[in-house]
């Protein structure tokens, strides 16, 4: 019987390090932006929602009915020159401060 030495399985071990090296370089870069990515969607899809609410708001606003109106997290302010709708921590108004009208 004659023994035949492997030289494959070092070469082997070391192409599974270098490709784990890759896979894990891939891994720490890419995760942290997909995360980031993730936020700044989500603070895109809030800021289109209050607008919208906003905008359906404007629609129907009056300046001689005033209410406060409270539904599906929005609070939805309304005076005579006043028009303001906030969520949390975010908010959007509108101060009319003169108006002439003809």
């Amino acid at each position: 019987m004659k023994f035949v030495k492997d030289n494959e399985a070092g070469f082997l071990l070391l192409e599974s390090l270098v490709t784990l090296g890759m896979i894990a370089s891939i891994i720490l870069f890419i995760y942290p932006n997909i995360v980031n990515w993730m936020s700044i969607l989500q603070e895109t899809k809030n800021n289109v929602e209050i607008s919208r609410v906003f905008y359906e708001h404007s629609m129907d606003w009056k300046a001689t009915k005033s209410f406060n109106n409270k539904s599906n997290g929005y609070n939805v302010q309304s005076s005579e020159s006043l028009l303001r709708v906030t969520k949390n921590d975010r908010k959007i108004e509108v101060i009319i401060y003169e108006s002439e009208f003809e």
